[in-house]
Parts: C-alpha cells; sequence; structure tokens
C-alpha cells in the first residue's frame, strides 16, 4: 500500500505524461484501456481488425495474440530477412501453435534466423546450427540431426520424454 497521497501523486504525474503525449500525437486514451471485466470476458476477438481496441500496450490481448500482431506488424514492412529470438517461449501449447503456423508462413520467401530451445520451432528449418559456447558444434536439418547420435540428437530424445 503506498497511501493516498502517494497515489495522487503517481495519478498527478501519469496525467501530466498522458497529456504531454496526446499533445504530440504519440498517445490516445480511451475509455476501458483498463480492463477490469471478469477474466471470462477478456478473450477479445480481432473482429475489427486495425480498429480494435487492444488497451494499453496490449493489455486486453494474450500473450499469443500479442506474437502474432509483432509478427504481422514486422510483416507489414517485408522485410528481406526475419530474426527471431524465443518466439514462442513464452505460450501456452495452443498459442505457440498458432504462433508457430504464423512464423512459417512468415519464413516464406525470406532469409529467417530463429533462436529456439523448443524443438517444435525448428523442425521445418532448411538449415540447424547448434551452437555451444559461441561455437557451432552441429549442423544440418532436423531430421539428419536428430538421427546422428551428436548432441542434437540426445537433445530431441530429452525434450520427448
Amino acid at each position: 500500500m503506498i497511501g493516498q497521497k502517494k497515489f495522487d501523486e503517481e495519478v498527478g504525474v501519469l496525467k501530466l505524461l498522458v497529456a504531454q503525449a496526446e499533445k504530440k500525437g504519440e498517445f490516445v486514451a480511451a475509455e476501458g484501456d483498463i480492463d477490469t471485466r471478469a477474466e471470462s470476458l477478456k478473450k477479445p476477438v480481432l473482429v475489427k481488425g486495425f480498429a480494435t481496441q487492444c488497451g494499453i500496450k496490449g493489455g486486453k490481448l494474450s500473450g499469443g495474440q500479442k506474437q502474432r500482431v509483432a509478427i504481422a506488424r514486422t510483416l507489414i514492412g517485408e522485410p528481406r530477412v526475419l530474426l527471431l529470438d524465443e518466439a514462442t517461449s513464452a505460450l501456452d501449447e495452443t498459442s505457440q501453435k498458432k504462433v508457430q503456423e504464423a512464423i512459417e508462413a512468415a519464413m516464406q520467401n525470406r532469409t529467417t534466423v530463429i533462436i529456439a530451445h523448443r524443438m517444435s520451432t525448428i523442425e521445418k528449418c532448411a538449415k540447424i546450427f547448434l551452437l555451444e559456447e559461441g561455437k557451432v558444434k552441429e549442423e544440418g536439418n532436423f531430421s539428419d540431426l536428430k538421427n546422428s547420435g551428436g548432441a542434437f540428437s540426445k537433445m530431441a530424445a530429452t525434450k520427448q520424454s
């Protein structure tokens, strides 16, 4: 508990920051940015597309929805190289599958570098490099590395059991 006085000070500072950002055209506060609804009602469907109210910093979106929006925002710029660092690491299994599908679609016709610990994230990669202490220990495609009997093979067996 911070007390009423400190709370009022913090709210005053936030209001000042919002006013400054609005003046610059950088931020528009909308009613409902802080979602106080019951958990069962906090599963937004993005049927309004770009007009969907997502809350402050996407506060009304699930982790999987935030990941898919981030991938979409990146792809709008049509990058030739896509760098993904643990793109599915903080997701539940259902969200991970949806994000993985988005990643696989995004990989088409572009160079993609994926940094991952989940085997399912790299299964469809054309070339995999296993790094140890900053050096390439093994390289190849998923099935070759999995059947090689090397370090990757042992990791894959551990992840599946």
